[in-house]
């Protein structure tokens, strides 16, 4: 019960305030001043003051946004490629760089769109350096490809609110569903010749970077005799012949993701990048439970694999409980009494809450109000 006012007391919020401050709003004699205060209702997803803007190029952003329209409608240059950084880009669709006029908005959107993150999640990055084809998809979307002369569609079936996606797949080669993927997961197509890999989740705007790879039996010899820099650069990418690459960036994440996949803190020396050396080591580190002596006698906490784990530790989805062993953690509405007995790692009134509902809350007070939480 108690769950369910603390509900209603913000949908009180959500649905009452705007209309209070939009009032307040018109009161204002300062156009400027008033016109910001419009935005504020608008950054809130209140689209009905737009008519009230006084400033042409902000209402044609506002009646843009409402219309769920591109910017393309608005007429002034600068004022469109802020529509679209906003609306698009720093939301992870950079679909439309090529919209934008500003050169050096739009090389920041073209660099965004072809640089992979460097850490996903604590996962292995890099993981499409060398894909076949790279797109950027929205939950319910299908993209069809052809590779080899056989025919893959690609459908983002669903987009969970722990950061993990469905991936519907068809076409002439395969017929199946992947099972739920984070970022840094990958998944082999039936055929054996392809895997789809998950780069980067959007989850506020249900979209989702992915890639495919080819799966491939390379040799150190095979790669030798590629045509091209490029090809050999990818084949010894994927032996982790790091050694070989001639491209700095690439020798890097090979580097990386050999250290990680080895657990071989030493091997984070040989990055180039001083960042991504010390990101590689303290991944490691993270992954190695320390272990403690005389375990098996005074072990306070959950014993796995002969290491001793503090109460309340997370590993693969479990957490230490108070009867000293790894138990699951828990789904929405489950009862609880800590953040990390629950998937979501959120623990309000006792009850597991999704974490999606409440950064939802938190981001309409942080746009409402104007300041930091």
């Amino acid at each position: 019960m108690k769950l369910k006012k603390i509900l209603l007391f913000f949908l009180f919020i959500i649905l009452v305030i705007p209309f209070v401050l939009s009032d307040e709003c018109g009161q204002i004699s300062n156009v400027t001043e008033r016109d910001d205060c419009y935005i504020k209702l608008v950054n809130a997803g209140d689209y009905s003051v737009c008519d009230k803007i006084s400033n042409q190029h902000l209402r044609e952003s506002c009646e843009s946004l409402a219309n769920q329209d591109t910017c393309a409608i608005i007429s002034q240059e600068s004022s469109r490629d802020k529509c679209y950084m906003d609306n698009y880009v720093n939301k992870g669709d950079y679909s439309i760089c090529e919209k934008i006029i500003n050169d050096y908005l739009r090389q920041s959107c073209e660099a965004l769109r072809d640089q992979p993150e460097m850490i996903i999640n604590n996962k292995v990055s890099g993981i499409c350096d060398y894909s076949l084809r790279t797109d950027l998809i929205t939950q319910g979307e299908s993209r069809t490809y052809i590779i080899d002369n056989k025919t893959y569609e690609i459908n983002l079936f669903r987009v969970f609110s722990d950061g993990r996606v469905k991936f519907l797949l068809g076409g002439n080669a395969v017929n199946e569903t992947t099972e739920a993927m984070g970022e840094g997961d990958k998944y082999t197509f039936s055929d054996n010749q392809i895997e789809l890999a998950v780069e980067k989740i959007y989850q506020d705007t249900s979209k989702t970077r992915f890639c495919l790879l080819k799966i491939k039996e390379e040799t150190l010899s095979s790669c030798q005799q590629k045509e091209s820099e490029q090809e050999r650069n990818a084949c010894y990418f994927d032996l982790l012949e790091c050694e070989k690459i001639t491209y700095t960036r690439s020798r890097d994440n090979c580097y990386r993701n050999k250290a990680i996949n080895e657990n071989d803190i030493i091997l984070c020396n040989q990055i180039s990048d001083i960042s991504l050396v010390e990101s590689c080591k303290n991944y490691i580190q993270s992954t190695i439970p320390i272990p403690q002596e005389g375990v098996s006698k005074g072990c306070d906490g959950c014993i796995l694999n002969e290491s001793c784990y503090t109460f309340g530790y997370r590993k693969d989805d479990m957490f230490c409980s108070e009867t000293k062993n790894f138990t699951s953690q828990k789904e929405e509405e489950s009862n609880c009494q800590n953040n990390f007995e629950c998937k979501s790692n959120l623990c309000i009134d006792s009850k597991c809450i999704e974490s999606g509902f409440f950064n939802a809350i938190i981001n309409w007070f942080k746009h409402i109000f104007g300041f930091k939480i």
